[in-house]
């Protein structure tokens, strides 16, 4: 048994053959990756506890209000260890992202008050024809983002989108 495995909350084992899972240390998170989800986990400090249940209120009140450029959040919660930890529909990746495309998933989500924070190339994937944006550790949520126009909001991200 690899020792990263004992970070893993208990239930994410039953059934799971861990042999899948590519690990990834992400920015400052471990991630353990499989075909259908992701798993982040916090170091366990309580800074990094935070971060990590915000960015999952995040994806939560971006599920509940039914965006269609976010994943899933599955699961979260503080395991039996004491790290937060996140569980993430994984998106693959296909060929296909355009500019527009990524502008389009920014805009939705403004208008839903949520700026995803870190407009890269590697937090934007293309799946099912829409550019599905990911990693919300660095994500804002706040209503200033609704009331502001379009041309100003892309401002904040432009020269970080794809040409």
């Amino acid at each position: 048994m690899r020792l990263w495995l004992l970070l893993i909350p208990i239930w994410c084992l039953a059934g799971i053959n861990v042999e899948e899972y590519t690990y990834k240390m992400r920015g400052s998170h471990p991630l353990y990756i499989s075909d259908e989800f992701v798993i982040k986990i916090s170091r366990g400090t309580k800074k990094d506890n935070q971060e990590i249940l915000r960015e999952g209120y995040i994806l939560q009140y971006l599920n509940r209000v039914e965006c269609t450029c976010c994943p899933k959040l599955l699961e979260m919660g503080i395991s039996d260890r004491g790290r937060a930890y996140l569980v993430i529909e994984y998106i693959p990746s296909a060929s296909g992202l355009t500019r527009q495309c990524v502008i389009d998933s920014y805009i939705e989500q403004k208008n839903l008050g949520v700026y995803q924070g870190d407009p890269c190339r590697s937090n934007m994937r293309f799946h099912n024809g829409r550019c599905i944006l990911i990693d919300y550790g660095m994500a804002q949520i706040h209503p200033k983002f609704i009331h502001q126009s379009n041309e100003e909001f892309i401002k904040l991200f432009s020269e970080k989108i794809p040409k």
